[in-house]
C-alpha cells in the first residue's frame, strides 16, 4: 500500500499511534474505536469490544435504557455493520503497518475485563462477525504497538507532500 493510497482514515491512525506513544492527547477523530480495541467499559464510552473467551468477539454498544426504549433492530443492525467496517479498516491498516515494519506489536493477549452491573440495562449486545473481520479485530486487541522510527518518517514526509497526514 504505496503512500499514495493512504486515506484520511490511514493518517488519523498514524497519528493516534505516535500521539499515544508520545504521551500527548490523541485525535479525537479515532478515539472510541481506539479505546474499543482495548475493551472495557468506562464511562463515555460510544461501543467496546469484549472478548468473553479466545477467539470470541462480542460488541457491546452503550444505549441509554436498552432494555425499555431500544431502537429498532435494524437500525441498531446497520448501526453496529458502520461501527464494524470502520474497525476492520483500522485493524487492517495496523497490520499493514506491522508487516512493513512501522510498529511493532508485541503479544500481550486479552485483557480480562469485568463487565459493569448494569450492561444488560445500558449496553446492547453485537455479535453478527464475519470470520474475516473478527479475526483481525481479535489480532489487534491482543497486540502492545510500539511504533517504529520508521512510523516517524512517515508522518514527517507526509507533512510535507500533498496527502497530509498530521490533519487532527
Amino acid at each position: 500500500m504505496p503512500i499514495e493510497v493512504f486515506n484520511q482514515l490511514h493518517g488519523d491512525v498514524v497519528n493516534y499511534l505516535l500521539a499515544v506513544y508520545e504521551g500527548k492527547e490523541p485525535p479525537e477523530t479515532l478515539r472510541d474505536y481506539m479505546r474499543a480495541f482495548e475493551g472495557g467499559f468506562e464511562p463515555g464510552m460510544k461501543f467496546t469490544l469484549y472478548t468473553p473467551v479466545v477467539n470470541k468477539l462480542v460488541m457491546y454498544v452503550y444505549e441509554k435504557n436498552c432494555d425499555d426504549n431500544a431502537s429498532p433492530r435494524h437500525e441498531f443492525t446497520r448501526r453496529c455493520k458502520d461501527i464494524v467496517r470502520t474497525l476492520v479498516n483500522i485493524a487492517d491498516f495496523i497490520i499493514y503497518l506491522q508487516e512493513e515494519r512501522y510498529i511493532s506489536g508485541e503479544y500481550r493477549g486479552y485483557k480480562a475485563v469485568s463487565a459493569p452491573k448494569n450492561l444488560k440495562k445500558c449496553w446492547r449486545r453485537f455479535e453478527e462477525f464475519y470470520s474475516r473481520e473478527s479475526e483481525s479485530i481479535l489480532f489487534i486487541k491482543a497486540l502492545d504497538i510500539t511504533p517504529s522510527k520508521k512510523l516517524f518518517a512517515l508522518r514527517d514526509t507526509s507533512l510535507n507532500s500533498e496527502l497530509s497526514l498530521n490533519r487532527a
